[in-house]
């Protein structure tokens, strides 16, 4: 869910976040990153997130909590409501996702985990949209400056499985902020473009996000704007 615009405004935006990355504290990913990042989830830890994304046609609302109750999986169950913005009928979508750190070498800048999920329709049961996918995370500063990439499959119901990827950069701006930038999409469906903003409300425990995206490689500009909040509990 991200867009296309031109190398130039891609380019100064990007050298931006490398500027900031030298004096900026920790951060980690999340919204309103759609790249997931490898870690998981501290033990006893739980969040929910929840967001509303507005497209030309639809509004999503999407509420997803998920917690790590004994330390090797974070679990999450969430729902939506996708509202036609003509009026028309819409509708409803769940989630069901399982994620796991697989390594996490000590003192290495690096860590790689694994996804499993399924969207679906609960009037159609649980056959849905289902993927699986590596998220691979990256220090390049620290955990000032932090690279994140997705590499996956996923198989929509009746359709032919196709690969999945997804790119991000992050990066913490003064005390509250981080800023991301990222591309992502299915092959064969084209890709996508996102630019967007977090603060933390509470540090540690509820965070905001705006994001806009637009896709790239179409006919037509299909574009996005997207807002959230996420609110930790338990955990250190």
């Amino acid at each position: 869910m991200q867009g296309c615009r031109t190398w130039k405004m891609r380019s100064a935006f990007a050298t931006s976040l490398l500027m900031c990355a030298g004096v900026a504290p920790a951060v980690w990913a999340a919204r309103p990153l759609v790249t997931d990042d490898a870690p998981i989830l501290d033990p006893g830890q739980c969040q929910l997130e929840t967001w509303v994304q507005r497209e030309p046609t639809h509004t999503h609302y999407w509420v997803v909590p998920a917690c790590n109750f004994h330390g090797d999986w974070e679990l999450a169950a969430g729902a939506a409501r996708i509202q036609a913005r003509d009026g028309g009928l819409g509708m409803n979508q769940a989630v069901l996702q399982a994620k796991t750190l697989l390594a996490a070498p000590k003192d290495a800048p690096w860590r790689v985990g694994l996804v499993v999920a399924d969207q679906f329709e609960p009037a159609n049961g649980l056959a849905g949209v289902w993927s699986v996918y590596a998220p691979l995370t990256v220090d390049l500063n620290g955990d000032r400056l932090q690279w994140h990439t997705n590499v996956g499959w996923r198989r929509e119901r009746h359709e032919r499985p196709a690969a999945t990827w997804a790119t991000a950069l992050e990066v913490a701006v003064g005390e509250r902020s981080a800023l991301t930038v990222e591309s992502y999409g299915v092959r064969g469906g084209g890709a996508w473009r996102q630019l967007g903003v977090r603060y933390a409300l509470v540090p540690g425990r509820a965070d905001a996000d705006i994001a806009w995206g637009e896709k790239s490689g179409s006919g037509r500009r299909e574009r996005y704007y997207a807002a959230g909040l996420t609110i930790y509990t338990g955990g250190p």
